[in-house]
């Protein structure tokens, strides 16, 4: 209640309250004042923070993804040969068992 009269008062013009009360008032002002300054001092530092933490997860996970690139190359390359081998492995097996079957034939 206090505060509405003095608001009131002010208001009209018939303020009771002398220098020293507007200092106070002030240095209140102030101090919200330096606080916002220091809050958002501290909220551009996290945001910073933030943005090189950012940056060094994109570029560990470019770096991750040219290993992974890499890796999936010669997994394929190395299947691709595993192919090439077992076709041709199966080829010389088939050759020699139908030499082997006509052979007996001929027996």
């Amino acid at each position: 209640v206090d505060a509405h009269a003095q608001w009131m008062r002010e208001k009209d013009g018939k303020t009771t309250g002398d220098a020293d009360n507007r200092n106070k008032e002030k240095s209140e002002s102030e101090k919200k004042a330096e606080a916002l300054l220091e809050l958002g001092g501290d909220l551009i530092d996290a945001l910073e923070n933030m943005a090189d933490h950012q940056s060094y997860l994109r570029e560990r996970e470019a770096a991750h993804r040219v290993l992974a690139e890499e890796t999936f190359s010669a997994v394929l390359f190395w299947t691709i040969v595993e192919a090439l081998v077992l076709a041709s492995v199966a080829g010389v097996q088939i050759f020699y068992l139908r030499r082997f079957i006509e052979k007996r034939r001929y027996l």
